[in-house]
């Protein structure tokens, strides 16, 4: 017959028994449920770093797209331009078939075409510039997007990209608008040396607008790689080139 202390003591090594079973299956599913939790973690991670460089690898592509357009606009547009000074150059010799000096004829018509070759030529090498802004422009969107999922405030960073893309819109439509421009003048053989210095002058100003306004585009989307760069100290984004 068992007696109360022999009861007791069944009782607590039972309840010890069940203790240390249950201690062993806590142990053993912890052991099971750590490396799975981890793999899922790693997973999630490298499921969401793919994405990200799914993501960026489409904006890349739409942004590449958009400059094939633009460079296929400009190009449709030179052409036209280029018809238009090959033109207005041939009603120009015409006229000058009656000047007494041939010689002075010949080198002001050669000025002429050089004026427009010179204004083609710079304005390639401006928008050489800008699209490298853009594509500048594209990475620095990668980078905020980053930074703002990091926590950090990017609202000063958003705010200088606006300024940038403007400032680089603003380029554009200013070489849009030079490409278009045609450096001519009906010569009189009496002011013809005066007719060429305005035109070369009427150049050099027209350039120079553009170029201040490629120079402030280059310049906001300097602020906005530097801003970025300070924001996170271990950057070191690619800076704008000089503009030659």
């Amino acid at each position: 017959m068992m007696t109360k202390k022999n009861a007791f003591l069944v009782a607590v090594a039972l309840f010890s028994v069940v203790a240390m079973t249950g201690s062993a299956q806590a142990e053993e599913v912890k052991n099971v449920d750590g490396p799975v939790l981890k793999r899922a973690a790693l997973e999630a991670r490298k499921a969401d770093s793919v994405s990200d460089i799914m993501e960026r690898k489409a904006k890349m592509a739409a942004s590449e797209d958009k400059l094939m357009m633009m460079r296929r606009e400009r190009e449709g547009k030179m052409v036209k331009t280029q018809e238009l000074i090959d033109k207005k150059l041939e009603m120009n010799r015409g006229r000058m078939e009656n000047f007494k000096d041939k010689v002075k004829a010949d080198k002001s018509l050669k000025i002429v075409e050089n004026l427009n070759k010179i204004n083609q030529n710079l304005l390639k090498r401006f928008v050489a510039v800008t699209e490298n802004l853009q594509k500048l422009l594209e990475r620095a969107d990668s980078r905020i997007a980053k930074i703002d999922g990091a926590g950090v405030n990017v609202a000063s960073l958003k705010t200088l990209r606006e300024k940038a893309t403007q400032e680089v819109e603003a380029a554009n439509r200013a070489i849009d608008a030079q490409s278009a421009k045609v450096y001519d003048t009906t010569f009189i053989e009496s002011t013809a040396k005066k007719q060429l210095g305005a035109a070369i002058s009427g150049l050099r100003k027209d350039l120079m607008v553009v170029h201040q306004s490629v120079l402030a585009a280059r310049e906001a989307v300097r602020n906005l790689v530097k801003a970025i760069a300070e924001t996170v100290p271990n950057e070191n984004p690619a800076q704008p080139a000089p503009i030659n």
